[in-house]
């Protein structure tokens, strides 16, 4: 059985939440990568890049859709 994501929201995109978004992933990149834990982070891409690109760039969210099959085990879908 493959194990659900949990949806993580950044709340406002110029606060501290994309920051947090990605040190904890960051932080949790062993038990994302080995299937343990999935997330789906729903917010601003704009605000998540730019979190990315200055804290942890080696770490990709890729975006998904509502309709799309199969996700990622770290995914980013757009609020």
């Amino acid at each position: 059985m493959t194990t659900p994501h949990l949806a993580i929201t950044m709340g406002d995109p110029a606060g501290i939440g994309p920051e947090i978004i990605v040190k904890a992933c960051a932080a949790l990149r062993e038990r994302i990568t080995a299937g343990a834990l999935r997330l789906l982070v729903i917010g601003n891409g704009v605000a998540l890049e730019r979190a990315r690109d200055a804290m942890a760039p080696w770490l990709a969210f890729p975006e998904v859709t509502t309709g799309q099959g199969d996700w990622p085990a770290l995914a980013f879908l757009q609020a």
